[in-house]
């Protein structure tokens, strides 16, 4: 199982360039890569999140890429993995790091008033090619 979710978030680009460094702080990915362009001072924040549940028999795994300009930050989740044996999914108890990484996003853009748009076409276009 693999799906794939784009926002483009807009604001003030003080606040936006915030997104990647409390993202991080806060989630704690396994793997992270930042890259800043000393030409146009744009940044990319690459998150890699693993996940076991052993009692549900599950690997998961999200790659979060944050890619942030002077006007908006475009933010892709891709995860893959998922249910592997015959027991049910995740309850609410313990939501998935799919879960919390989305839920953080869209709760930072709502507490800093920015304006998130998801977008459809880009999460197509990534579905098809893979």
């Amino acid at each position: 199982m693999s799906s794939t979710k784009t926002y483009n978030i807009f604001g003030p680009s003080e606040t936006l360039q915030k997104l990647g460094v409390m993202l991080t702080n806060e989630t704690k990915p396994k793997f992270l890569y930042k890259y800043n362009s000393s030409e146009t001072k744009d940044e990319i924040f690459v998150c890699v999140y693993e996940e076991h549940h052993i009692l549900l028999n599950t690997n998961i795994c999200l790659t979060c890429i944050l890619e942030y300009s002077k006007k908006s930050t475009k933010v892709v989740l891709l995860s893959t993995g998922g249910k592997t044996g015959f027991s049910g999914g995740f309850t609410d108890d313990d939501p998935s790091i799919v879960t919390k990484v989305t839920d953080y996003i869209l709760d930072f853009t709502k507490r800093f008033g920015l304006t998130i748009k998801e977008d459809q076409e880009a999460a197509k276009e990534v579905n098809t090619a893979s």
